[in-house]
């Protein structure tokens, strides 16, 4: 705004309360194209001519669309794309109301992927039929912030997928991951990239008789048992929607007064606790046969 004060640039407030928001250049003025000129210049210098994917959400998670059109955003922005990359896909991300339909109406279907982020608790590929004949991917992102804690609603992973690809077959294009972090729950994320080789007929309860076998190497009586009640607590689908696992107090920063321990998370246990007790009792009495199996010994710690 100091260099180009004759510019189209418009403020985008504040996000989550206090942190400000980058302004925008409207796609509309020459500065746009200028700048998106100089920006796709530099990535072809540093990473080459061979990109196919560009991420970038104008308004992710909230952002002044007041005085924009739209659609008219969203077509200079993807056509400004396609004459340095023309090859190239532009990735959006389905979260919050995004991307607005008014934008998507100025997009090319066939340069445009969406990603419905958020299947393990909600089916906004539903609510959006099927974002109009936009390809689109089923996604997770299972882990918020990387917190720590068993977690997964498995039975539904395992479902959604299914049913987005039945309903929308000329459109659905996969079904992906968006974790905040990793190296936690490596059951759902076997699961989720499995998802395309099962035929359709397989149902959680033999998925989950036929993990621990190839996780920890081999049949074990207490090992089944162990998982067959993880799956009816901490891997159950529960009615309430949650951004990933619940978290333990031992994590908050110290204070009398600890209502979450991160922002949006929660300490409400929605399983039976003492169930789940019974099945860490059933995982140790495999340790005779597995205590050597970096797996085993990953899933006793968690």
């Amino acid at each position: 705004k100091q260099k180009y004060p004759d510019a189209q640039i418009i403020d985008q407030g504040k996000w989550a309360g206090g942190f400000h928001r980058p302004s925008i250049v409207l796609p509309t003025d020459e500065l746009f194209e200028k700048t998106g000129s100089l920006y796709y210049t530099e990535i072809k210098r540093l990473y080459g001519s061979d990109i196919k994917y560009f991420g970038g959400d104008p308004f992710h998670e909230g952002g002044q669309t007041g005085g924009i059109d739209l659609t008219i955003a969203g077509r200079n922005i993807q056509q400004l794309m396609q004459r340095h990359f023309p090859a190239s896909t532009w990735v959006l991300q389905a979260w919050s109301g995004n991307p607005k339909p008014a934008m998507l109406a100025g997009l090319d279907k066939k340069h445009t992927l969406i990603q419905d982020l958020f299947g393990e608790n909600r089916s906004v590929w539903e609510d959006e039929k099927g974002f109009g004949g936009f390809p689109f991917t089923w996604n997770i992102v299972s882990n918020f912030g990387s917190k720590e804690g068993m977690y997964g609603r498995l039975d539904r992973m395992m479902k959604e997928p299914r049913r987005a690809f039945e309903a929308y077959r000329n459109s659905f294009a996969g079904v992906g991951t968006m974790p905040e972090g990793n190296l936690d729950n490596p059951v759902v994320y076997d699961l989720v990239y499995s998802l395309p080789w099962m035929n359709g007929n397989e149902n959680i309860r033999s998925y989950i008789k036929k993990y621990p076998v190839y996780r920890y190497g081999k049949y074990n009586m207490a090992a089944q048992k162990a998982w067959e009640l993880f799956l009816q607590t901490v891997y159950a689908t529960s009615s309430s929607s949650q951004e990933g696992a619940t978290e333990s107090l031992f994590c908050a920063r110290p204070s009398f007064n600890i209502k979450s321990v991160s922002s949006w998370g929660t300490r409400r246990i929605e399983y039976d606790a003492i169930l789940f007790e019974k099945a860490v009792g059933c995982l140790l009495d495999a340790s005779e046969d597995f205590k050597s199996r970096s797996s085993y010994l990953f899933d006793l710690v968690d």
